[in-house]
């Protein structure tokens, strides 16, 4: 069974997953359970406040932060600044390629997860999905079906 991963990105970070621009996500933790083909679904923060889409993972590497550049830097959207800024005060970085990515046609904003799962509460970074959210997942098959997103 695949893990599936909540990861709260910026918006202007997620449109660019989703625009095919940015083909790798970058993070300070290495999240522990993540594999190669585990899902993510990926919750646009503030302002938009919603659950956009889902990736998949294609690998996950862990590197020094110089070293980690010099494979990402065409695929991450960053400048080399935003970069330095964003590992400011680490050694070692984390990325996440995306092997496939579907964009949900209609985003579930916030106060509709909430009110299908009360105990909703959006990750400051990122999540694991439980086995009492995995119902929650199930009831967004039906997004699944109409992206033709693997279970």
């Amino acid at each position: 069974m695949r893990n599936v991963l909540l990861l709260s990105i910026k918006p202007q970070y997620a449109r660019k997953i989703f625009d095919g621009t940015k083909t790798v996500e970058l993070r300070r933790i290495k999240p522990k359970h993540l594999n190669d083909g585990d899902l993510i679904w990926v919750y646009e923060s503030a302002p938009v406040k919603a659950l956009v889409g889902t990736f998949e993972v294609e690998k996950v590497i862990e590197e020094s932060v110089g070293q980690l550049w010099k494979k990402v830097q065409k695929k991450s959207a960053l400048s080399k600044q935003e970069y330095n800024s964003y590992f400011q005060g680490t050694s070692i970085g984390v990325a996440i390629f995306i092997s496939r990515f579907w964009e949900l046609t209609d985003p579930i904003p916030l106060e509709s997860l909430r009110q299908e799962s009360y105990s909703f509460t959006p990750p400051q970074s990122f999540r694991y999905v439980t086995g009492l959210e995995l119902n929650f997942v199930n009831q967004l098959r039906y997004y699944q079906k109409e992206l033709n997103i693997p279970n």
